[in-house]
């Protein structure tokens, strides 16, 4: 969950779910590049 994250990484939920969608907004692009 966003919480366990956020637990081992020592963030808050917020800062978990921006790093998140910035990480899947990054392997999209990756990805479609090489499709």
């Amino acid at each position: 969950s966003y919480q366990d994250i956020g637990d081992v990484m020592d963030l808050n939920i917020v800062a978990v779910k921006s790093l998140l969608s910035r990480a899947r907004s990054k392997l999209k692009e990756s990805l479609e590049r090489h499709l």
